[in-house]
């Protein structure tokens, strides 16, 4: 319990501190995070095309998970008391940047797929 008791009081500190830094820190994880994500569910989607699972429910994992991230990034803003311009245009850079990587990922889906039939 008091490992439990000190990340609360590490999250809460934090969170009362938060600042661009924080911010930025917060993008950088979320990213790392959704791509490791999004790389393991396009790869176990590979495999479920390939054993005869349609393609559209292997997509829509990938949907999800993307739309999961983008909204967690999202989020990020409500940490900084007064965010600005500079940090929404890294939270939609970081956005823009997960949805190409799921469109590349559904293309890669979709052409193994057709090299199959």
């Amino acid at each position: 319990m008091i490992n439990v008791g000190t990340a609360a009081l590490v999250s809460a500190y934090t969170l009362i501190n938060a600042d661009d830094k924080t911010a930025q820190g917060l993008i950088t994880m979320l990213m790392t995070s959704a791509k490791a994500r999004l790389k393991k569910e396009y790869e176990l989607s590979k495999a479920a095309v390939a054993a005869g699972k349609p393609i559209n429910e292997e997509e829509e994992i990938l949907n999800a998970w993307t739309d999961w991230y983008q909204k967690s990034l999202g989020t990020v803003a409500d940490v900084v008391p007064a965010s600005d311009i500079a940090l929404s245009d890294k939270i939609s850079n970081a956005q823009a940047e997960l949805e190409d990587l799921k469109d590349s990922f559904e293309y890669e889906l979709k052409s193994a797929t057709s090299l199959h039939k």
